[in-house]
């Protein structure tokens, strides 16, 4: 079951309109219309990407026509944002090492060299 809803939610994400929806109700809630401004989506469009959204419980409509962020919305958002900073991190040591690696690596050589002649 869980392996369901997770393809799930990495095919809704996947969709950069529903994505971007997603992130503009993160920072507040929003009209259809407010949204459909945002999003230069057609009415179907939007209409389709608030259902699926809606469907997978990321978002919520909430009173008088406004779209809301779940809790659960939020959080994978907030998850998604960790893992890349922290991705990012680990790549940037990464290429750190390497650099020092290869600094070592060629002050290293010469030395190398002289002490075979």
């Amino acid at each position: 079951m869980y392996k369901e809803e997770a393809i799930a939610v990495a095919k809704a994400l996947a969709n950069e309109s529903r994505f971007k929806v997603l992130m503009q109700l993160y920072i507040e809630p929003q009209t259809f219309k407010n949204l459909k401004e945002i999003s230069g989506l057609e009415k179907s469009a939007l209409s389709n990407n608030l259902l699926r959204l809606t469907d997978i419980g990321l978002i919520e409509k909430h009173q008088h026509g406004f779209y809301r962020i779940t809790k659960d919305g939020k959080k994978l958002l907030e998850t998604l944002a960790d893992f890349i900073k922290e991705s990012s991190d680990r790549q940037r040591e990464t290429e750190i090492a390497n650099a020092e690696r290869h600094m070592v690596q060629s002050f290293l050589e010469p030395h190398k060299r002289n002490t075979r002649s």
